[in-house]
């Protein structure tokens, strides 16, 4: 089986079973959380602490949403 193959698989489960949206529905409210950017760049031109500090926030809000 290819990596094609098993994405495919993956991914028609996670749609048949409606995993994130029961995923959503599993949260307990307590631990809702809403980031903020802001301007995309408030401090004039981009550098990598931009990039650094999203990924940062779309990890952790990524890893808690997978435990």
């Amino acid at each position: 089986m290819n990596q094609k193959e098993i994405y495919e698989q993956i991914h028609n489960y996670r749609q048949k079973h409606d995993i994130f949206k029961k995923s959503i529905e599993t949260r307990p409210k307590e631990l809702s959380v809403v980031t903020y950017d802001g301007p995309p760049f408030a401090s004039g031109t981009p550098h990598y602490g931009h990039g650094l500090v999203s990924s940062m926030k779309d990890l952790l809000g990524r890893f808690n949403t997978m435990q």
